[in-house]
Protein backbone atom coordinates (compact mmCIF):
# COMPACT_ATOMS: atom_id res chain seq x y z
CA UNK A 1 0.00 0.00 0.00
CA UNK A 2 1.22 3.41 -0.71
CA UNK A 3 3.30 5.38 1.91
CA UNK A 4 0.80 8.59 1.35
CA UNK A 5 -2.21 6.52 1.25
CA UNK A 6 -1.30 4.27 4.92
CA UNK A 7 -0.34 7.79 6.70
CA UNK A 8 -4.02 8.34 5.64
CA UNK A 9 -5.70 5.68 7.01
CA UNK A 10 -4.06 5.79 9.95
CA UNK A 11 -5.96 8.51 11.02
CA UNK A 12 -8.81 7.15 11.10
CA UNK A 13 -7.48 4.35 14.02
CA UNK A 14 -10.66 2.52 15.01
CA UNK A 15 -11.38 -0.82 16.08
CA UNK A 16 -14.30 -2.62 13.41
CA UNK A 17 -16.72 -4.52 14.59
CA UNK A 18 -16.96 -6.65 11.71
CA UNK A 19 -14.73 -7.16 8.23
CA UNK A 20 -17.23 -6.40 5.93
CA UNK A 21 -17.59 -2.62 8.04
CA UNK A 22 -13.77 -2.10 7.90
CA UNK A 23 -14.04 -3.54 3.78
CA UNK A 24 -17.04 -0.47 3.17
CA UNK A 25 -15.12 2.41 5.44
CA UNK A 26 -12.07 1.59 3.46
CA UNK A 27 -14.15 1.39 0.36
CA UNK A 28 -16.02 4.76 0.44
CA UNK A 29 -12.69 6.38 2.04
CA UNK A 30 -10.40 5.74 -0.85
CA UNK A 31 -13.55 6.03 -3.90
CA UNK A 32 -14.91 8.78 -2.55
CA UNK A 33 -12.50 10.99 -0.50
CA UNK A 34 -9.37 9.88 -1.32
CA UNK A 35 -9.41 9.45 -5.35
CA UNK A 36 -11.59 12.63 -5.66
CA UNK A 37 -8.60 14.72 -4.18
CA UNK A 38 -5.72 13.40 -4.95
CA UNK A 39 -3.33 15.19 -7.66
CA UNK A 40 -3.37 12.86 -10.50
CA UNK A 41 -0.13 13.38 -12.74
CA UNK A 42 -2.95 12.36 -15.96
CA UNK A 43 -4.84 14.95 -14.62
CA UNK A 44 -2.01 17.63 -15.00
CA UNK A 45 -1.38 17.37 -11.52
CA UNK A 46 -4.85 18.82 -10.47
CA UNK A 47 -7.47 16.34 -8.66
CA UNK A 48 -10.35 14.61 -10.62
CA UNK A 49 -12.54 17.50 -9.22
CA UNK A 50 -10.96 20.20 -10.41
CA UNK A 51 -9.98 18.76 -13.85
CA UNK A 52 -13.39 18.34 -14.55
CA UNK A 53 -14.44 21.86 -12.89
CA UNK A 54 -11.53 23.35 -15.38
CA UNK A 55 -13.44 21.17 -18.18
CA UNK A 56 -16.62 22.94 -17.80
CA UNK A 57 -15.49 26.15 -17.24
Amino acid sequence: MPQHLTNDLQIFAERFISREMMRTMVFNYIECDYNRWRRHSACGGLSPEQFENQKLA
